[in-house]
């Protein structure tokens, strides 16, 4: 199950234009939590732990313990955001809160590519989906897997079937043999071993 990050957030009672840019000044974020029965509720939260996130390219695929005021803590992930068009810096976040069963994007991370056999021969991982749609019980919330590479060579698939998913948690695809992503040779590489081939025959005429 992905790590819970926590965060602190406020109601949020004016959502005026004048109000969202003094909350950014006191280094507060807009956001809104939106519920499975359509409630929506305006809060702001603070942007440090969701800024580190952002950064490290992991807001997408985390899920948030957050507390609002003084209520109880509630699991949500994040839905969309909005971002500035030239620093990036968060701008506005939509929160899911996190019901009895939820269908999520789920991001696949490839790690240890540096290890590979077929990387090292000059090879390259060639990506088919990033993510794939998940049905997740409340409990066992994730939003990213990590495939590790380093003992895929070249022309080794990897299938929905070889995610470490957990079993409680089902994959909305259900063909299981789908690629995920490939290890492919460099180019040239195979024209290269035909040519070698064609010439081997040449010479032994």
């Amino acid at each position: 199950m992905s790590e819970l990050l926590e965060l602190a957030a406020s109601s949020r009672k004016n959502p005026s234009k004048a109000a969202t840019k003094a909350l950014k000044k006191n280094g507060m974020i807009p956001a809104i939590i939106n519920d499975s029965k359509g409630t929506s509720t305006n809060i702001s939260v603070e942007s440090h732990g969701l800024d580190i996130a952002h950064q490290k390219g992991e807001l997408i695929s985390s899920v948030f313990n957050i507390k609002i005021d003084d209520r109880k803590a509630q699991k949500v992930f994040v839905k969309d955001v909005q971002q500035h068009c030239v620093t990036d810096k968060l701008q506005h976040i939509d929160f899911q809160k996190a019901g009895t069963k939820n269908k999520v994007k789920v991001f696949i991370y490839f790690i240890n590519t540096e290890s590979s056999p077929g990387i090292k021969k000059g090879g390259f991982i060639n990506i088919i989906h990033r993510y794939i749609w998940c049905i997740c019980p409340k409990n066992d919330l994730i939003r990213h897997v990590d495939v590790d590479l380093s003992e895929k060579t070249v022309g080794e698939f990897i299938r929905i079937k070889d995610l470490p998913l957990p079993k409680i948690i089902k994959s909305v695809i259900t063909d299981l043999n789908t690629p995920i992503a490939n290890i492919v040779g460099k180019k040239g590489q195979a024209k290269e071993s035909s040519d070698n081939t064609e010439n081997s025959k040449e010479n032994n005429k």
